[in-house]
């Protein structure tokens, strides 16, 4: 193939001589890189822009798994079509480096999050996210992927300066030989040393937890700050409840786990406990229950007038009073 001069145009894009030495296209095929994968359709750029593709049926039947798809960040030949025509894609060109993950469950698949990455930031805020074992797990991954790893601390502007140095000293004694980066995106201290490491050609990706500030980075490299100049207001940012949110997430884990010994599941538009709810069926079987009418916040039903019914307890909240009202317990 005529690739020194005819992929010249694809280096702005990430294309290298690694990549032209094992890629195999003929006279009428189309080098194009993917931005963005769903499903069987993918959004693709080459030097003219980007274009929506698909993939061809050969291509499927051959590659049957998952991480044998093209995934973001991948180079694909296709055959491209007139200008709002789908592309059909055909080929995966192979890949120089890979972050990856396991399925979940039991499976031994992999996952892949993206292809041909020169650089990868691992992001952690010096607020509330610095976690050392889940940087490790981070690196881990970017290393056996093949990529070089840098660490990159935001928000230094929420935190006293003793904090970030304790920081940057953990992570050196912890034997993480991979470039430390500090950043606010407040005051914008760090942007600078930031953006000299980004080198033009090469291809970088941010990885990191929700919240530390990954897409307001990525809006101030490319120049588009958010229109108030603050940070996003979902839950994040200056405002930011990080231990709040942990301790719900902590208290929540700990009624799933009181729960597992009963099943509970909805049932008349209320959760309600099965075991207990057996339980006081039981014991109120053939107790008169004259006068009772249904009522919305015990759940006790009975006949008007006399007669023998059975009670029907409502929410767990209220089973006892419901008991007590038909004289169990």
């Amino acid at each position: 193939m005529d690739g020194g001069q005819r992929h010249e145009e694809l280096r702005r894009l990430g294309w290298s001589e690694w990549h032209e030495a094992r890629t195999e296209c003929g006279p009428e095929d189309a080098l194009a890189r993917v931005a963005a994968v769903d499903r069987e359709a993918l959004l693709v750029m080459d030097p003219t822009g980007t274009f929506r593709a698909t993939l061809a049926g050969r291509f499927l039947h051959r590659h049957t798994e998952s991480h044998e798809l093209p995934c973001v960040g991948d180079w694909v030949v296709l055959q491209k079509g007139a200008p709002g025509d789908w592309g059909l894609v055909h080929q995966v060109v192979e890949r120089r480096t890979s972050l990856w993950r396991r399925s979940a469950g039991g499976s031994m698949q992999r996952q892949m999050i993206a292809a041909n990455v020169d650089r990868a930031v691992v992001v952690q805020s010096c607020h509330y996210d610095f976690n050392l074992r889940r940087l490790e797990r981070y690196l881990v991954m970017v290393r056996e992927g093949g990529a070089e790893p840098c660490v990159l601390l935001t928000k230094t502007d929420l935190v006293a300066p003793e904090v970030v140095d304790a920081q940057r000293a953990e992570i050196r004694a912890a034997g993480i030989e991979a470039p430390v980066l500090t950043l606010s995106n407040v005051t914008q201290e760090g942007l600078d040393e930031l953006r000299r490491m980004l080198v033009p050609g090469q291809t970088h990706c941010f990885v990191g937890g929700s919240g530390v500030g990954k897409s307001t980075l990525i809006n101030q490299l490319i120049g588009r700050a958010p229109p108030d100049g603050r940070r996003e207001r979902h839950g994040r940012g200056p405002a930011y409840d990080g231990p709040a949110r942990a301790g719900r997430a902590r208290r929540r884990r700990a009624r799933d786990r009181q729960s597992r010994h009963a099943r509970v599941w909805p049932r008349g538009g209320q959760w309600r406990n099965r075991r207990r709810i057996w339980q006081h069926r039981g014991a109120c079987d053939g107790l008169p229950v004259s006068g009772l009418q249904p009522h919305r916040r015990t759940g006790v039903r009975g006949a008007r007038g006399g007669g023998v019914g059975r009670a029907q307890p409502g929410p767990v909240r209220e089973l006892s009073e419901a008991a007590g009202r038909v004289g169990v317990c």
